[in-house]
């Protein structure tokens, strides 16, 4: 059974169309990013933006933060796994697969002058130490977990000279 799909411009709705017919509109810029957009039996519409296939990918905003909603063209030049409606209608969304590949778990460890507070895999929040007077930094700073080592300077209050602070760091 083929899918029909609407939409509004200016507060005038049309349709129905297929989703051929509706990428074939968007292309030719019948249908705008901001006009709306519903598949039949759907209470509300989404913005055109949203609905995934409509517009090329590469034309979409950079600026624009939020992902598709996962609607697609049923019948239009998409993959053969397009999520469902739910979002639309109100239902918990389907999980997205991430758009940054997941950050490296690092192991940090104390160097030179350095103590750990505490570390997530990512960051580590060290305190910084005089090695020669042993005076303490009472605050903490927080510095990325990279291989390698990191170095800081800080200035001794007690000795009134420029010190270094060492993290090693490995990531898995």
């Amino acid at each position: 059974m083929p899918s029909h799909w609407y939409y509004a411009h200016d507060g005038v709705k049309t349709g129905p169309y297929s989703g051929h017919q509706l990428r074939e509109l968007a292309d030719s810029g019948g249908i705008l990013r901001t006009d709306t957009v519903w598949k039949e039996g759907v209470d509300r519409g989404v913005p055109a933006s949203k609905v995934e296939h409509l517009f090329p990918r590469l034309l979409l905003p950079a600026d624009d933060p939020s992902p598709p909603l996962g609607v697609g063209l049923v019948g239009a030049e998409a993959p053969p796994a397009v999520a469902p409606l739910a979002p639309v209608l109100g239902a918990p969304p389907a999980a997205v697969a991430p758009r940054d590949p997941p950050a490296r778990k690092g192991l940090a460890v104390a160097g030179r002058g350095a103590v750990i507070v505490s570390q997530d895999g990512v960051n580590v929040r060290f305190k910084k130490t005089c090695t020669t007077c042993g005076y303490a930094e009472p605050s903490w700073q927080t510095a990325p977990i990279k291989n390698g080592t990191t170095r800081v300077h800080f200035f001794c209050r007690k000795c009134r000279k420029s010190r270094e602070v060492e993290i090693r760091g490995s990531l898995c």
